[in-house]
């Protein structure tokens, strides 16, 4: 008898719990500078990680084959780096055509 009056006092006293609701946001609808950045961070890391060392910085007209050293393995794994990063699938039309970094920027840029 006594649980019986211990749960319907305590019913009416419980109080609406609140939650954080958490907006998702997509880093591909931000601005041109900051996937610029966003992509020479990702090409950076991924290139430290593969144990290429760069003559010079990076910059945009950055052949993938000729001046990163990337085989079309270390392409497709980059590419697949970039679709994780930006939330997005890159086609492989698309991919295929990708010869240097501003190639990449332009088709990030156009699908923000």
């Amino acid at each position: 008898m006594f649980r019986q009056v211990a749960r319907l006092t305590t019913q009416q006293f419980r109080l609406p719990l609140t939650r954080i609701a958490y907006t998702p946001a997509r880093f591909y609808a931000t601005k041109q500078e900051l996937i610029s950045d966003k992509l020479n961070d990702i090409v950076k890391t991924f290139v430290e990680e593969k144990g290429i060392k760069l003559p010079t910085p990076l910059n945009d007209n950055m052949k993938l084959s000729e001046d990163l050293k990337l085989d079309s393995l270390d392409k497709v794994e980059l590419i697949v780096a970039i679709e994780e990063e930006f939330e997005l699938e890159i086609n492989d039309e698309a991919s295929d055509s990708f010869e240097n970094l501003s190639q990449i920027k332009g088709f990030l840029n156009e699908k923000s």
